[in-house]
């Protein structure tokens, strides 16, 4: 006699999408953690908050990051070796640092060049994060663009415009704080407003209405950074501006024509 509910389990598993794999290179902006009187406390962890904003994805996403790491470190780097086996991975996220980007562009050209030469050995795709200008250097910011919008083009990656999204959420609401109090490391909205652009890229025709995961990630995210200034009281997150952030990241997606991979648009074997 068939077990009918052992069978319908059976087939439900030989025909689920696996989950699209995703391994993340780069540094404090890609994962950041700061010492606390309790320990250790994690105040950005794109990957992990792209993942549960994302469930309609299937995400599962890794890290190899250190703080203040560039794309020249991560060549070099064993545990990268070790990583990029074949078929392991679907996408490969490549975050440069900021000021090495505006200071020595050539060698991130060459060092991209190579990471992606091997990312797609593996046969997976590179994503490139472009990441926002430095506090310091607001002028920055579309030269920035210009150079990511390039050099993805060139090395043909996905390019991520998060510093185009923010440049532009900035500009248009000033008061929101996308930075940690150190003008480098993103805040709450600036953390959810990154994981919302590569939402934005890999799922364009995604729903924009706000989602109840979204306010509670961002929610308990905000909890996490007001441990840091005990006494001060707890951050407002209002579901409007993370209403807009949504819409920022959709339009920064849209102006830089990103095309979804393969493996997100058709499904994965």
């Amino acid at each position: 006699m068939i077990d009918l509910a052992r069978l319908k389990g059976w087939l439900q598993g030989a025909f689920a999408p696996r989950p699209l794999r995703a391994l993340f290179v780069g540094n404090s902006l890609t994962y950041f953690e700061a010492p606390a009187p309790e320990g250790r406390l994690v105040l950005n962890d794109l990957p992990a908050l792209l993942s549960r904003i994302s469930p309609r994805l299937n995400m599962r996403t890794d890290r190899i990051s250190r703080d203040g790491a560039s794309l020249e470190d991560h060549l070099s780097s064993p545990s990268l070796a070790a990583r990029l086996r074949p078929g392991a991975w679907d996408l490969v996220v490549l975050q440069e640092n900021s000021e090495r980007a505006i200071n020595d562009a050539a060698g991130v050209r060459r060092d991209a060049r190579e990471l992606c030469a091997r990312i797609k050995a593996s046969g997976a795709r590179p994503l490139l994060f472009a990441t926002w200008a430095p506090s310091g250097r607001p002028e920055a910011a579309s030269g920035l663009d210009r150079f990511f919008g390039g050099l993805a083009a060139e090395l043909g990656a996905l390019l991520v415009p998060v510093g185009r999204a923010w440049e532009e959420a900035g500009r248009e609401r000033p008061r929101l704080a996308l930075r940690m109090p150190d003008g480098a490391h993103p805040g709450p909205l600036g953390a959810y407003l990154s994981a919302c652009v590569f939402r934005s890229c890999l799922k364009p025709r995604n729903r924009l209405e706000l989602a109840l995961q979204d306010i509670a990630q961002v929610e308990e995210l905000a909890r996490t950074h007001d441990r840091l200034r005990p006494g001060e009281g707890p951050s407002a997150v209002l579901e409007d501006d993370l209403e807009f952030l949504r819409r920022v990241a959709a339009r920064a997606a849209h102006e830089a024509g990103v095309e979804p991979p393969v493996a997100v648009r058709y499904g994965r074997p």
